[in-house]
């Protein structure tokens, strides 16, 4: 059975969540703290692990038959969750956990031989990064990677865009060299808005290893990325100079790439 326990914003067992908005440190696959009861449900289906729960009395309620054995749950009413973390978190639900190590192969320790991939360079939006892990989950790519000038993936505004999709595939921030070289034996495929670039209606799943690059808005992607990538790709809209958000184009993309396609 889950050990609840009564606490307050004082709880020295709590310091991770004090001043959360503010709060750098847990946002890594090896600590990171997630809200919303949703997510909660897609971390405790993973094999991800559970340090300990915060829950407001009446989330606790709710969600104690839900709650793994075992597991730490602090109970705080909501004015003092709000204390604890400095603002009015209305949804009464915060949880820290970890990736267990090897849960997921380290990228780029074997090339890959079939399966898509999405990278993201120079996400700075964290809802965008997360929102992509959880197109790339959805529409069964093996993976997302972002490059470091990318927002963090497991901050936790990332996380919660990612409605807990980043417990389910493979997410890590690689840097774009090393990247590129990983797949230099498959198909890379660069967004970008040229004129001499292919659309995507052209786009068909490829049996070998994928790799789908999207890029910031403002700024579209590297030179190094769009040299190095076997096609560029742009989607056909009405007028010539008109443009999506990243995550709406990397939606589109995905799905033209993606093997649910091919099923009936």
């Amino acid at each position: 059975m889950p050990t609840f326990i009564q606490s307050t914003a004082d709880d020295p067992r709590l310091e991770p969540y004090h001043d959360l908005r503010s709060n750098r440190r847990w946002a890594s696959p090896d600590g990171f703290i997630i809200e919303t009861e949703l997510v909660l449900g897609r971390l405790i289906d993973s094999d991800f692990q559970i340090t300990e729960l915060v829950l407001s009395p009446t989330k606790a309620q709710r969600l104690k038959d839900t709650i793994p054995p075992d597991t730490t749950v602090y109970v705080l009413e909501r004015t003092e969750i709000e204390r604890l973390i400095g603002f009015d978190l209305h949804r009464g639900v915060l949880a820290r956990g970890s990736r267990p190590k090897g849960l997921f192969p380290a990228p780029l320790r074997e090339t890959p031989t079939r399966g898509n991939w999405l990278f993201g360079e120079n996400i700075t939006d964290p809802g965008n990064v997360g929102t992509l892990i959880r197109i790339a989950a959805t529409l069964g790519f093996c993976g997302a990677y972002f490059d470091p000038s990318s927002s963090n993936p497991y901050s936790r505004r990332a996380i919660r865009a990612s409605a807990g999709h980043i417990f389910r595939i493979p997410v890590d921030t690689v840097p774009t060299s090393e990247l590129l070289e990983y797949f230099h034996n498959g198909t890379i495929y660069a967004a970008a808005l040229r004129d001499d670039a292919q659309t995507s209606f052209h786009l068909e799943p490829d049996d070998g290893p994928t790799l789908l690059a999207v890029g910031n808005e403002g700024f579209g992607l590297s030179h190094e990325v769009l040299t190095a990538s076997k096609i560029h790709v742009r989607i056909p809209m009405v007028q010539a100079d008109d443009s999506l958000n990243v995550a709406t184009a990397a939606a589109i993309l995905c799905h033209q790439l993606s093997h649910l396609r091919a099923q009936p």
